[in-house]
């Protein structure tokens, strides 16, 4: 049995008694065996006994009374359901195209899609976005709605992860635009562009970004439109960011907050407060940062966007971590993920568990960390978070090497390094750099010399997250080369950046390289108080990654100053921390390779 729909098209159609000739066909019918009454109160419901049946009543219908029969059932619907019009936006949308009224079909298609939006239901939306521009072509549309379609699909197929669809639609929305002479619905295609082609995808095109930022803004300020100036700016200030240059992007960013803030753009202020003024925390400002990340995740909430509040606790978890609030961290990453899965965003997915990994990581939880960072670098691959990738791979190559399985190791960096050679070329130091370590790990120190030229040649003034990593490799290679004198300049330089700029997470390590420099040079006495610095630090973070060496080299000064029991002591405690870590490897050749280590088995056979 088949039941007859409003729709015409799907099995179901509700049909009511309103005149008695209508009452004679229906019994006719009905006699006929084609139809039969399912329910006769409140309203009386027909069903067809067959879908053909309906397919052949609907087309015998000249397209005249097909136009009127749609239009009167919209009508109706409208009419009877008013307190269910968003429920029925698509029906009515359908019925409403189908008797060519175009105007009130882009009414309920544009609803529809809106309504699809905020339920993350993305490709709904995008099915009802694309029939309410195509249903604009019987409109006279205003430049209001005509803005909000055209976004608001591209918006949805970039939170998809679909940049080429997107990138495409708003070509289509310039051509649109210049074909109707509407100035500004040409500005917001080329500012939607350049925004796509500026953030760190797989569409990341660093010259037409430029070009595309340039036209964008000539364009802005002929039509004095000061809104679309400040987005502009922000645009650049992402571009620079994701080409290295963190001093201009500042520069650009606050100039495009300040706009924002005059302008009372709340939308967009939270955009640039969320990308770009979190750089702060490496410029030594973490409070300014964590106030900025605080205002634009309260505007989040307040709007409802909660793709952008997962990305700005993703981005606060970052920061927390590299000051070194840990804790924080985690429960902002989490909330995050939650947020995340709840609406299905792989980027938010992958950005959240990357952080967790990092946590993870530092604290000796090992198989958190590496499921966690395996999850996102999979995740960010579906999203196109090409940023992600690379550093995801990179953090990987290194743990690895960390734990012992060099190979594995070094096949995620060279994958990280390889990731920056299409696009973000200008992010080459980072993963370089790690690269570096990894070789330093395997005892391939030629190679770990010209990968950290390499990375000097190709750092970018200002990018200080490149400069940490490979201050650290350095450091890591003056002590394989026994170069105590320069590997003590470059370490204490980098203990002092990352003390003014409050950074805590890569402290410890840098402090550790001071001490073991100290040490080679037979400073002991100012060698055992930065092991104790270092060992500080990190049992104030909770982080055991360098921990456990830290306290082996302070258990190995207590012996020489004659202390044997703090010095065992020491020593337990450094084999504690190894015993959590090898507890927290599950998979067995990992924790096999991690103990094998020569400093792990030094440190366990000793006295």
């Amino acid at each position: 049995m088949t039941r007859s729909r409003a729709e015409g098209t799907a099995p179901k159609r509700r049909t009511k008694r309103t005149a008695k000739t209508l009452h004679v066909q229906l019994g006719a019918l009905e006699t006929a065996g084609l139809i039969f009454l399912a329910h006769p109160t409140p309203e009386i419901e027909y069903l067809f006994r067959h879908a053909l049946v309906q397919d052949a009543a609907y087309s015998s219908l000249l397209k005249q009374q097909r136009r009127a029969l749609h239009e009167a059932i919209g009508l109706s619907l409208e009419r009877i359901y008013p307190q269910r019009l968003d429920e029925l936006a698509p029906v009515l949308a359908n019925h409403f195209f189908e008797a060519d009224d175009h105007a009130r079909a882009l009414h309920y298609y544009a609803r529809a899609g809106d309504l699809a939006a905020r339920k993350y239901a993305n490709a709904e939306a995008v099915m009802h976005y694309t029939r309410a521009l195509a249903s604009t072509n019987g409109t006279n549309a205003d430049h209001a709605t005509l803005l909000h379609i055209f976004t608001s699909l591209g918006r949805v197929l970039e939170v998809s992860g679909d940049y080429a669809g997107a990138l495409q639609h708003y070509l289509d929305m310039e051509s649109f635009a210049r074909a109707k002479a509407d100035r500004a619905l040409e500005l917001a295609a080329l500012i939607a562009r350049a925004t796509i082609r500026s953030a760190p995808t797989t569409a990341f095109d660093e010259a037409d970004a430029q070009s595309l930022a340039e036209q964008s803004l000539a364009l802005a300020r002929e039509l004095g439109d000061r809104a679309a100036e400040a987005k502009v700016l922000w645009n650049l200030a992402l571009l620079n960011r994701f080409r290295g240059r963190s001093l201009q992007s500042l520069a650009y960013g606050e100039q495009a907050a300040a706009l924002a803030r005059e302008l009372n753009l709340r939308d967009a202020l939270a955009h640039i407060l969320n990308d770009i003024l979190s750089l702060y925390t490496a410029s030594g400002e973490p409070q300014r940062a964590r106030d900025g990340l605080t205002e634009a995740g309260a505007i989040w909430r307040e709007l409802g966007n909660l793709p952008m509040l997962a990305d700005n606790l993703a981005t606060s978890a970052g920061m927390e971590i590299m000051v070194g609030n840990y804790a924080r961290a985690l429960a902002l990453a989490e909330e995050s993920l939650r947020i995340s899965v709840s609406i299905h965003n792989l980027w938010n997915q992958s950005y959240s568990l990357w952080h967790i990994g990092m946590i993870n990581l530092d604290i000796g939880d090992i198989d958190r960390a590496i499921s966690s960072l395996e999850a996102a670098l999979a995740l960010g691959e579906q999203a196109g978070f090409s940023i992600g990738r690379i550093a995801m791979s990179a953090i990987l190559g290194l743990a690895y090497a960390f734990l012992g399985d060099s190979q594995c190791g070094l096949e995620y960096a060279r994958r990280a390094l390889r990731f920056t050679e299409d696009q973000f070329a200008s992010w080459r130091a980072m993963p370089t750099a790690m690269l570096a370590m990894v070789h330093i790990l395997r005892g391939e120190l030629p190679d770990a010399e010209t990968l950290i030229q390499q990375a000097h040649s190709v750092m970018n003034e200002g990018d200080m997250q490149s400069y940490i990593y490979l201050t650290l490799a350095d450091g890591e290679l003056g002590l394989a080369k026994a170069d105590y004198a320069h590997m003590l300049t470059s370490s204490e330089s980098l203990v002092k950046l990352l003390e003014s700029a409050s950074i805590g997470a890569l402290l410890g390590w840098a402090l550790y390289h001071k001490a073991e420099a100290l040490l080679g040079l037979v400073r002991l006495d100012e060698a055992y108080e930065t092991f104790t610095r270092a060992a500080a630090n990190e049992r104030l973070l909770g982080s055991r990654r360098f921990l456990w060496q830290i306290l082996a080299r302070l258990s190995e000064l207590e012996a020489r100053r004659g202390n044997a029991a703090e010095a065992q002591m020491l020593r337990g405690q450094a084999r504690e921390v190894v015993a959590y870590i090898a507890a927290h490897i599950a998979a067995p050749e990992l924790r096999t390779s991690f103990l094998a280590r020569p400093a792990v088995q030094t440190l366990m056979q000793s006295g």
